[in-house]
């Protein structure tokens, strides 16, 4: 997380193999790794990405995370659907998906066929006044904080509920 990116590239590919290795520098969402890249593909067996898009928004292919933590942010950009194909986007335990710049979005519309499709436990988003378009197809979903500011929040549970993270009856959706 020193401010460089770490990769450049129009297509950026990053894999690792062996149950719990991560794509990061440390093993925290301080310690990121920085790509700029126009489209992303991350994947790991059960392990945390912390990665830091600074391109000003990038398309995500397939980001994979199995069980463990997505921890992906887009600095002064958008998240969307590299494909607009209905398919995942992202799968891990936990999303926190966070984009930056007023007005940037994670998904791009409320039709199905532009949302964000991804497979999480639970899902923390945040945008800069916004939207969000997220579409979750594991069969449910548990909210932790959902922050678009003053725009629009389009959350769809395919096949399951939206339910309380942490079940404490306090605002989640802001």
């Amino acid at each position: 997380a020193d401010g460089a990116d770490n990769v450049t590239g129009t297509v950026v590919n990053l894999t690792t193999t062996g149950a719990g290795n991560t794509v990061g520098i440390g093993t925290s969402a301080a310690d990121t790794f920085e790509v700029a890249a126009t489209t992303l593909h991350v994947a790991t067996v059960n392990g945390n990405i912390f990665v830091n898009d600074t391109a000003g928004g990038v398309a995500i292919g397939l980001v994979t995370a199995g069980t463990g933590t997505v921890n992906l942010t887009a600095t002064g950009g958008s998240l969307t659907d590299a494909a607009l194909d209905g398919l995942v986007n992202i799968t891990g335990g936990t999303l926190n998906l966070t984009v930056t710049g007023a007005g940037n979005t994670i998904g791009t519309s409320t039709s199905i066929a532009n949302t964000f499709e991804v497979e999480a436990t639970t899902l923390n988003l945040t945008t800069t006044n916004g939207g969000i378009f997220v579409n979750d197809l594991s069969g449910g979903v548990a909210l932790g904080a959902i922050n678009a500011g003053t725009a629009d929040v389009n959350l769809t549970a395919t096949g399951g509920s939206l339910t309380d993270a942490a079940g404490d009856g306090l605002v989640n959706i802001t």
